[in-house]
């Protein structure tokens, strides 16, 4: 008797250290548009990022967003805030501040790398 409850009891410690450690709460990303690349910044061979904080509503559409730096100041801003109006979350798992960077870069002169997501 004393066995099988030690033995249960390992079995019950074990079932709840398997539980994801990684699960946050954050809503899944089921459709994530990229900016398109400016088109002053793009003839000019500029390149820069965006970095910004947002917010997801039970929707699951983008609620609220706040540009925290671009680099060059404002140039790449209009091109993210249209592109984030198209993302598309998980419904029912609203989170707030989540963080995001895009930058923009030129690859090999006439390359474009469109708006390069991290």
């Amino acid at each position: 008797m004393l066995k099988s409850l030690i033995i249960l009891t390992c079995l019950l410690l074990t079932a709840c250290s398997t539980t994801p450690a990684t699960s946050s709460g954050q809503p899944e990303i089921i459709k994530q548009v990229k900016p398109n690349y400016p088109v002053y910044a793009y003839r000019n061979h500029i390149t820069g990022f965006v970095k910004f904080d947002y917010d997801v509503g039970a929707d699951g559409k983008v609620s609220e967003m706040r540009i925290r730096e671009s680099e060059p100041q404002h140039l790449f801003d209009d091109a993210v805030i249209a592109a984030m109006a198209q993302w598309r979350f998980e419904i029912n798992k609203p989170y707030k501040n989540l963080h995001q960077k895009i930058t923009f870069a030129l690859n090999g002169g006439n390359d474009l790398i469109p708006g390069t997501l991290k």
